[in-house]
């Protein structure tokens, strides 16, 4: 059975995320998990290889890579939403999820708000 939180983190609701980021006036960045053919030595050159293809494939220059997290195969990327899609379509990419998350804490159940 599927959990129906992972539904809030397809590919197309992270990139809606990002897309109304993006039309508030913010720059948005998102963090970038590569697929588990990636070791854990080749993410900083796959994590510039894939930004390099996809800001070129965009047109866009404005492309920059944050943080490389190489045990968790993971980097993140401030560009614009368009980017950030073509990221996420490479085949290294496993998912992405948006670097800002507003509300990631547990809601206690069964108690009324004091």
């Amino acid at each position: 059975m599927t959990d129906p939180a992972a539904a809030d983190w397809t590919t197309e609701k992270v990139l809606e995320i990002l897309r109304a980021q993006a039309a508030q006036g913010e720059h948005p960045s998102a963090q970038v998990f590569l697929a588990d053919n990636v070791t854990a030595t080749e993410v900083g050159d796959r994590a510039r290889d894939i930004v390099t293809t996809a800001a070129a494939k965009t047109s866009s220059p404005d492309a920059t890579i944050n943080h490389v997290r190489r045990f968790a195969k993971s980097f993140s990327v401030s560009a614009a939403p368009d980017v950030i899609a073509a990221i996420a379509e490479c085949r290294d990419v496993k998912s992405i999820l948006p670097n800002r998350i507003d509300d990631v804490y547990p809601k206690p159940v069964g108690k009324s708000p004091a």
